[in-house]
């Protein structure tokens, strides 16, 4: 790590530490405060029992987190002060690795000194440091766990990426839809169906190891049933077609409407279903065209973290009950993809208005339907720029597919010996 790049984190740090002085989101901070307290007094048993208020909609990766914040808060006897330290630490650190680990993915595709200005860009810009520093969010951790193994992924050391991915998913749900993604570079490996079984029973194993703690129960089947519960459990919390979030929704249900309310034959939480599912799987059907006809390192990588980061940002927009913090991860994968042109750079720095908006409204209290008709109206063109932004994304994911195998052909690269940090390079480590 050059001196530049750790005075750049350093900047970072400290843009952090200032922010986290302000009042920020205060709920979602009571919220783990009080689950903190539980697990430091109960135990990891007692966290999803029903009088525990919040009721719990998270997963048990990160009450992990919370329940090492608890314990050292007790040790510790501090009040709120404390609290605050210590609720921000784990979010502002991930913020810090996933700015590194982003600056270290455009290096792929980029010279180093774009991939600087992109890392200073994302270091400096209001997505991350709102969702940190003011939400106390550590969106960014599970994030990270998700590039990390994308970049093994890309590197053919699948047996290093599943587990990461997993981690990733039993931290927040988000990171699942990248599976298609991971599985075409795992088949591409040619590492297929015995590979991916391994993946799969590592991953399982690791969802139980991380689980069972929560629960009474002992037998695989069950715990892996008990995991899936708090998934659907969590979901369920906000029945809507969006909590608030700028999808597509507004444009056309708008905010409040219960999901379950039927647009035609179906209700909006199918239609949603059923949108993300063609949406994913088209992302991953031009990912495995692209890595069949692409042997130049620099241009599978972008096609990579094209696929994943539209398959991201297809579960935020076309699935109901978002949150607005849902969109990160997409914004976040999708952001080496800034240094390729100019188009995708302008597409980027729209969703990244919109996204800060969008916590803005809810830090003011926005949830929806029933808010001041101009305050409406901006969350619907906000709404509205998101699709254009994520279409225009998905155009530039497919011209530089196309563009690949124009080049290809024209200049025989296709032909030209893979070699160990290539993708599909080498059989997988599994």
């Amino acid at each position: 790590m050059t001196p530049r790049f750790v005075a750049l984190l350093s900047a970072a740090l400290l843009l952090r530490i200032v922010i986290a002085t302000l009042p920020g989101y205060a709920s979602d901070r009571d919220y783990f405060i009080d689950w903190a307290q539980t697990l430091a007094a109960h135990g990891p048993l007692a966290i999803y029992g029903q009088n525990v208020e919040p009721r719990v909609d998270y997963v048990p990766g990160y009450l992990y987190v919370l329940w090492a914040i608890g314990l050292i808060h007790a040790a510790l006897g501090g009040g709120a002060a404390t609290w605050r330290a210590l609720l921000e630490f784990v979010p502002i650190v991930s913020d810090l690795a996933l700015i590194a680990l982003l600056y270290r993915a455009t290096c792929r595709i980029a010279s180093e000194p774009r991939a600087f200005a992109l890392a200073a860009v994302v270091a400096f810009a209001p997505p991350l440091w709102i969702d940190s520093a003011l939400f106390g969010q550590a969106d960014a951790l599970p994030i990270a766990f998700a590039l990390l193994g994308l970049g093994a992924a890309i590197d053919g050391r699948l047996g290093s990426a599943w587990p990461a991915l997993s981690a990733a998913v039993l931290i927040k749900p988000p990171s699942l839809v990248l599976a298609p993604v991971f599985a075409v570079l795992h088949v591409r490996a040619r590492s297929m169906w015995r590979g991916l079984a391994v993946a799969l029973v590592a991953s399982l194993a690791l969802a139980y190891v991380v689980t069972v703690p929560f629960t009474t129960q002992r037998a695989p089947a069950a715990v892996l049933g008990f995991l899936l519960e708090r998934y659907t459990s969590g979901a369920n919390k906000v029945p809507f077609v969006t909590w608030g979030a700028f999808t597509i929704y507004p444009l056309i249900a708008g905010f409040r409407t219960p999901d379950a309310t039927t647009l035609g034959p179906l209700p909006y939480r199918t239609w949603g279903m059923i949108a993300v599912i063609v949406a994913v799987a088209a992302a991953a059907g031009s990912l495995n065209a692209s890595v069949a006809r692409t042997h130049v390192p620099r241009r599978r990588v972008a096609q990579i973290f094209g696929a994943a980061s539209l398959s991201l940002l297809a579960f935020f927009l076309l699935a109901t009950r978002m949150h607005e913090r849902y969109m990160l991860p997409g914004l976040a994968l999708a952001a080496p993809l800034a240094v390729e042109d100019r188009t995708t750079a302008i597409a980027l720095a729209s969703l990244a208005l919109t996204f800060t908006i969008n916590c803005a409204f809810t830090m003011l209290g926005f949830s929806g339907d029933g808010h001041h008709p101009l305050t409406l109206t901006i969350a619907r063109i906000c709404s509205a720029a998101n699709l254009l932004a994520v279409a225009t994304l998905c155009q530039r994911h497919y011209a530089r597919l196309h563009n690949n195998k124009t080049n290809d052909a024209a200049h025989g690269e296709g032909s030209r010996v893979r070699t160990r940090g290539e993708t599909g390079g080498t059989p997988p480590r599994s």
